[in-house]
């Protein structure tokens, strides 16, 4: 799956719009004079519920953060490595989102010698080191945006310190992506998203919303072909369907081994694609899919209408202790 893909399979419907980032990073995206950096503060606030990166020093807590925008500026994550007052060092994973709907952060232990690792890289990259090479003949389009914070409490008699820094993807910064690979590390049950979500950041915000639960996860895994837009590669959506799987579309039930091929007939005849809410882990290696199935359609010159199905999908490890598709409810198509 490509990364457009696999963010849109995400279905993060708390992540910012592009429109109302580029309200909050216009002409701020690359700078941090005290203006910018005041608006980036309160619409950080206001995204994740984090403090500014020199209240965190002011108030005992070392920290080290990163914070991810697309190449439009939505905010697509933040990844957070801190410790409190000399307390156990903490990774948090926090998608996007406002107020009641915001989704909690994944938060887990750190281990010293990792975390004393993050603090060596993060030294080496605020004074200049930790960037990749770029060829002068490089052409990069549609680069992401990185923020990196460091929050540095007081000690003895040197005042509490913070930094801030500004890279893109063009500019071939290593230090993001080597902050996300140790984040990803410290999440053993997110390791199969590696190969699905492409790069390391989509794995992380992946991860963090699926919970780090190892059920969910392998669920995401086992109907990432139904994520694609008009489900192309068949054989693998077939994969993904026990062989006695019910399916009711719209009232019109399939099985008996015919439920994957209805699923493929309205998928593919409209560019369709499954996309998630949720995904639960029941017990027993039984997980639950709530969401729905969408596609667009353009009428005339006019701008393409987004239609949806509430999908609930039951999954269910089968012999092989593979989970999959044992029964599918998707109601009928509406425009979003």
């Amino acid at each position: 799956m490509t990364r457009m893909r696999v963010l849109a399979a995400l279905f993060l419907a708390l992540v910012a719009t592009p429109a109302l980032a580029q309200t909050a990073y216009s002409g701020c995206a690359q700078r941090d004079d005290p203006n910018c950096r005041n608006r980036r503060e309160r619409h950080q606030l206001g995204v994740y519920g984090v403090q500014a990166i020199d209240h965190l020093a002011r108030d005992g807590v070392e920290a080290r953060r990163l914070f991810l925008l697309d190449a439009h500026y939505a905010d697509i994550g933040l990844v957070s490595f801190s410790r409190d007052h000399g307390g156990t060092p903490r990774l948090s994973i926090q998608p996007p989102g406002y107020g009641l709907r915001r989704p909690p952060p994944l938060s887990v232990a750190v281990p010293m010698p990792v975390w004393e690792e993050v603090r060596a890289e993060s030294a080496a990259f605020h004074s200049g080191q930790r960037m990749a090479a770029v060829a002068a003949n490089n052409v990069c389009l549609d680069a992401w945006t990185y923020i990196v914070e460091t929050a540095t409490p007081a000690e003895g008699i040197v005042l509490p310190r913070s930094a801030v820094r500004i890279v893109d993807q063009c500019s071939g910064p290593d230090h993001p992506l080597w902050l996300a690979r140790r984040a990803l590390g410290l999440v053993p049950a997110c390791a199969s998203l590696i190969e699905p979500a492409s790069t390391p950041y989509d794995a992380l915000i992946l991860c963090a919303t699926l919970r780090g639960e190892p059920d969910a996860v392998a669920a995401w895994v086992a109907l990432a072909p139904l994520f694609e837009f008009g489900n192309r590669d068949a054989a693998a959506v077939r994969a993904a369907f026990a062989p006695d799987a019910a399916l009711d579309w719209d009232g019109g039930p399939e099985g008996g081994g015919t439920a994957a091929n209805r699923w493929l007939r309205e998928a593919q005849s409209r560019q369709a694609a499954l996309r998630f809410d949720r995904i639960e882990p029941l017990g027993g290696g039984r997980a639950r899919l709530t969401g729905f199935v969408s596609f667009s359609q353009r009428r005339g010159e006019g701008d393409p209408r987004e239609y949806r199905a509430r999908a609930v999908l039951e999954l269910a490890r089968d012999g092989t202790g593979r989970l999959r598709i044992v029964s599918a409810r998707i109601g009928r198509y509406r425009r979003a």
